[in-house]
């Protein structure tokens, strides 16, 4: 359930995103429990975050695999595993678990950027 979700979270996003002028880059503060994680934000730009949900826009030219790759990592040093991996193509769905919390990394290709969202909640 939450896979679908998050991917029709994204397809909104992505037909959101139109064509037109480019929109002024926007940045969020990075909040808690999100700031604490040691996640490789640093590369992209925070454009939500809250308590349950964190999306970062990648910048162009970013490798999905090499993103998930460092983003798995993050993950799993804070004790989550993965267990439910769906990602195929230009699109990232990965569920983590530690105990009774998970967390939804998701991944979508937007032209040449990436757009990040990872999504807890308890099972």
């Amino acid at each position: 359930m939450v896979q679908t979700i998050l991917r029709c979270a994204l397809f909104a996003a992505l037909v959101a995103c139109g064509s037109g002028p480019e929109p002024e880059a926007f940045q969020a503060e990075l909040t808690e429990p999100w700031a604490a994680w040691g996640l490789p934000v640093a590369s992209g730009r925070v454009q939500f975050s809250d308590d349950a949900m964190l999306t970062v826009t990648l910048p162009p030219g970013s490798d999905i695999a090499a993103v998930k790759a460092q983003w798995s990592k993050a993950l799993t040093a804070r004790g989550f595993e993965a267990k439910d991996d769906t990602s195929a193509g230009d699109m990232v769905s990965v569920t983590f678990r530690n105990g009774g919390e998970s967390v939804a990394l998701g991944i979508v290709a937007m032209g040449d950027a990436l757009s990040l969202s990872l999504t807890r909640y308890a099972e």
